[in-house]
């Protein structure tokens, strides 16, 4: 719903690196991202200030979408990224597993008697 609101509106982000659209946000790093999260809250804290002298304003609803926007990305940014070392930790195990089960099937073929590996070689032939 928030891509959605973000398209029609064709909302542009200001950024270090210039005016950046929604596709281009999701390729900035985790530190920019946060660079631009932290920009937006502050605006948004601006924005939600009490005055005593001006009536109360609202907040901007594209600032605010903006600010969820960057929020959601960078969500998923660390999601994919704990997923991605998660993947990797299992792939070492599994590479430990299998060399260790190799490892025990060659001890187990190495304590086979004369007898059971004679049998086992005639049977391949």
């Amino acid at each position: 719903m928030i891509f959605e609101k973000a398209t029609r509106k064709r909302l542009r982000f200001e950024t270090a690196q210039g005016r950046l659209d929604v596709e281009a946000v999701w390729r900035l790093s985790l530190p920019s991202l946060d660079l631009l999260a932290k920009d937006l809250n502050s605006k948004l804290k601006l924005e939600q200030e009490e005055s005593f002298i001006k009536p109360a304003t609202t907040t901007s609803n594209e600032l605010s979408l903006k600010f969820e926007i960057v929020k959601y990305i960078i969500a998923t940014k660390l999601k994919e990224d704990e997923e991605r070392k998660l993947a990797g930790t299992k792939a070492i195990l599994k590479s430990k597993l299998l060399e260790a089960l190799a490892n025990k099937q060659d001890a187990a073929l190495n304590e086979s008697s004369v007898e059971d590996l004679e049998k086992r070689l005639a049977d391949l032939d």
